[in-house]
């Protein structure tokens, strides 16, 4: 009797288990979404500045300090995607 019932806690376990990483996955998926979003509004804002001519030197100092967020938007990004895809633990 005790075998069956280590079978059936080990199937409840591994459903809670499941449900539990499938839950994770949405919300890393989510987050994800939500980082390479911002990554392209950045990215997009540094293109506006970079092109648009006005302010000279100031604009060029904030589109490298932009450009320098977003490379470590992007090492972000992929960090969580590592992680989501259980390659880093």
């Amino acid at each position: 009797m005790s075998d069956v019932n280590e079978v059936i806690q080990k199937i409840v376990s591994q459903e809670s288990t499941t449900e539990n990483l499938i839950a994770v996955t949405r919300e890393n998926q989510g987050k994800i979404e939500a980082l390479n979003q911002l990554r392209k509004q950045i990215k997009t804002h540094c293109e506006e500045l970079k092109y648009s001519g006005v302010g000279g030197g100031q604009h060029r100092k904030m589109v490298k300090s932009l450009s320098f967020f977003l490379f470590w938007l992007f090492a972000l990004c992929f960090f969580v995607l590592l992680l989501v895809h259980g390659v880093v633990m």
